[in-house]
């Protein structure tokens, strides 16, 4: 929680403010998409980053407690339609996800309603759950955290055994290309596996097809705040990326996917 003290949220504002009148987007159109329980500016050191990069930042925002997977996927999908259609030029494409944000992404990439020009970029997505959850599973048994977690997307993570989103939602299109970054730090008893306290490693692989891969020694609240991981996507993004790429033959063969 250092990391959060450190920061001096006013003058990132500021800057922020700066960065939109300084630069004027070139690049293409980056959205951002929060995870559970998340508000946006929980990615805003990402947004200003990109912004600086040159990209038009867009926030995607919805009620994790009460709106499924596939109604938030649906309302993206229809973001991505409306900023497709009303780009004037070839507009290059990119998402940053935290958590569940991932999920989302998957879930709008897979409606009807998505266009095929949304399917090209990249995606950086830190912490995800793309194989489930064992810690909402585990959760699932008490009563006050079926409360917490609402009927909404978390009760789809409650009730969604491992690797289950790959009969829910479409894989990730091939065309897209995708990068991971998973924490290895955790206190949390629930889960016996190496985690970030919420997700746990092996749960942030992407099943059935290479991707780029990167485990930091991180918690997962940390992960869109550290400097280090936002280098990390920044050359993801904008440049060629030298992290460790999975292909689907080493994920079967180390058993880590």
């Amino acid at each position: 929680m250092n990391l959060l003290r450190s920061i001096d949220w006013n003058k990132l504002v500021l800057q922020e403010i700066n960065a939109l009148q300084r630069k004027p987007a070139t690049r293409g159109t980056a959205f951002m998409i929060h995870g559970f329980w998340g508000v946006r500016a929980h990615l805003q050191l990402a947004a200003l980053m990109l912004r600086q990069d040159g990209w038009d930042v867009r926030h995607f925002g919805y009620r994790s407690r009460s709106e499924t997977l596939q109604d938030a996927g649906h309302r993206f999908a229809g973001m991505l339609e409306q900023t497709i259609r009303l780009s004037s030029q070839e507009n290059p494409i990119c998402y940053f996800t935290h958590s569940m944000g991932a999920l989302v992404l998957r879930a709008a990439l897979s409606s009807v309603h998505c266009p095929e020009a949304a399917k090209v970029g990249r995606a950086a997505m830190l912490g995800p759950p793309l194989r489930g959850a064992m810690i909402a599973r585990t959760l699932s048994n008490y009563s006050i955290a079926r409360s917490v977690l609402g009927h909404g997307a978390g009760l789809q993570m409650m009730n969604t055994p491992l690797d289950g989103f790959d009969q829910m939602f479409c894989p990730f299109p091939n065309t897209l290309d995708l990068m991971v970054i998973a924490g290895n730090v955790s206190v949390n008893p629930l889960l016996d596996e190496v985690n970030d306290g919420v997700v746990c490693v092996a749960e942030t692989f992407v099943h059935g097809r290479s991707h780029h891969h990167h485990i930091v020694p991180l918690q997962h609240t940390m992960l869109p705040f550290s400097p280090s991981v936002l280098k990390l996507v920044r050359k993801f993004i904008n440049e060629e990326s030298d992290t460790k790429r999975f292909n689907i033959k080493e994920m079967n063969s180390n058993g880590s996917a």
